[in-house]
């Protein structure tokens, strides 16, 4: 048997650290693949036990963005709104099972307007965190939910425009800012532009 020297031994070690190299990214990859495929499968399994606005919740801090969880979950103070919110909607009891057969009718009239339930969509800003298509997202589902969608005009991170062409009733959301030129350009720009799209504009009054 033919002896090999250290020299030689080292050339060859030398020589194969690419391979070596690009085996061990090959690995590191296969494993992120694996995690990521074992992810989606519990993100999948995950949404079909969503059942009440805690499951979406906590599925959203799990599977979702954690920088939109974090500024979705956010609460002022103490959070005693949201608990007083949560409160008063534990109270509100849905019992399919006593409506079926009933011949209800939930259309609402706003402002001079026809939509097809009394369901509004508040007013949020950034939704990019939440989806890749952001407002225009939440726009579509809305019209497709028959829901008013109240939309942020200043913290979209969306266009106008494409906020605009979804279907569905829509309110304009404004911030009363002390730089009046802003409000009044965003209003103007809504009559003028968007006539017909926005049929109401709300206001925050305690922004900073």
């Amino acid at each position: 048997m033919s002896s090999i020297s250290w020299k030689q031994l080292r050339l060859a070690t030398t020589e194969s650290l690419p391979f070596m190299a690009l085996a061990v990214v090959a690995g590191v990859a296969l494993s992120e693949l694996v995690l990521a495929l074992r992810r989606e499968a519990g993100r999948r399994k995950s949404l079909e036990m969503l059942r009440n606005p805690l499951d979406y919740e906590r599925h959203a801090k799990e599977y979702g963005n954690p920088l939109g969880a974090l500024y979705f979950g956010y609460v002022c103070a103490a959070g005693e709104t949201l608990q007083a919110c949560r409160e008063s909607l534990s109270k509100i009891k849905l019992m399919p099972r006593s409506m079926q057969g009933v011949d209800a009718d939930t259309r609402v009239t706003y402002f001079g307007r026809e939509v097809p339930a009394p369901l509004i969509i508040a007013p949020t800003a950034l939704h990019n965190l939440a989806d890749p298509e952001g407002e225009v997202a939440t726009a579509r589902g809305a019209g497709k939910g028959g829901a008013v969608y109240c939309f942020n005009y200043f913290l979209s991170s969306q266009r106008v425009e494409d906020v605009a062409a979804q279907p569905g009733e829509k309110w304009l959301h404004l911030y009363l800012f002390e730089e009046r030129d802003l409000v009044e350009f965003a209003i103007e720009d809504a009559l003028e532009n968007f006539k017909g799209v926005f049929s109401a504009v709300i206001v925050t009054l305690d922004h900073p």
